[in-house]
């Protein structure tokens, strides 16, 4: 049973990139040279998504990716999304 009165502080943090860049350069996941686009948030560095694998870095690691159908290709629509979204 809940109490009345009390549920509680919940803050969620979910900084904006600041800078963003489209580069060219050899992808580590599907060997290929293609480009990537990237987004600078302070504090966290940069996220990069091939966009010819799907594959994402998070400040130079690979991510995981989803358990989930058509992950690589969720990705590539998410980063371009980001990307027309910034200004």
């Amino acid at each position: 049973m809940i109490e009345s009165g009390w549920y509680g502080n919940i803050h969620i943090y979910a900084p904006k990139a600041s800078i963003k860049r489209i580069s060219a350069g050899h992808c580590p996941d599907c060997g290929k040279w293609t480009r990537f686009l990237s987004f600078f948030t302070e504090w966290h560095g940069w996220d990069s998504t091939c966009l010819r694998c799907g594959r994402e870095w998070h400040d130079g690691e690979w991510a995981t990716l989803a358990f989930s159908r058509f992950a690589r290709r969720d990705n590539i629509e998410a980063a371009k999304k980001r990307y027309r979204r910034m200004s």
